[in-house]
């Protein structure tokens, strides 16, 4: 399972160029809860491992917003802990999976996805995000 972001002109533009891919991980599961509070609409996931989206305009900022704050709170953070990423069976603290996430290996993911979307404005292109 990944989700890749890349530039592009739509969700079907033959010349994306995907730059950053997010796994299953405890860096995916970190930065999920942003994704959401940046997500517009409701209806489906911003960046999800299973689908598709195309950010722009004030998605665009929505996502850039949210990926400021989740900067700050990843370098407010140990060097290292465990992110929840599911549960085994039954949803409760026995049963948690949690998966390790290194804060500088997060800032620097950060980082490229900021990147990412200072692209997409300097070349007036769209973020689009593609699962698998």
């Amino acid at each position: 399972m990944a989700a890749d972001l890349g530039l592009g002109n739509s969700f079907d533009d033959p010349d994306i160029t995907y730059v950053v891919s997010l796994d299953d991980d405890g860096y995916y599961w970190f930065l999920y809860p942003y994704f959401e509070k940046a997500n517009l609409d409701r209806r489906r996931e911003l960046v999800d491992l299973y689908g598709g989206a195309v950010l722009d305009d004030y998605q665009l900022d929505r996502f850039e917003e949210e990926l400021r704050e989740a900067r700050f709170d990843a370098a407010n953070r140990p060097e290292g802990w465990a992110v929840l990423t599911g549960w085994n069976a039954h949803r409760c603290k026995d049963f948690e999976i949690r998966k390790p996430v290194v804060r500088e290996q997060l800032l620097k993911l950060i980082d490229q996805l900021l990147e990412l979307v200072s692209d997409a404005r300097a070349k007036q292109l769209k973020v689009i995000v593609s699962g698998d």
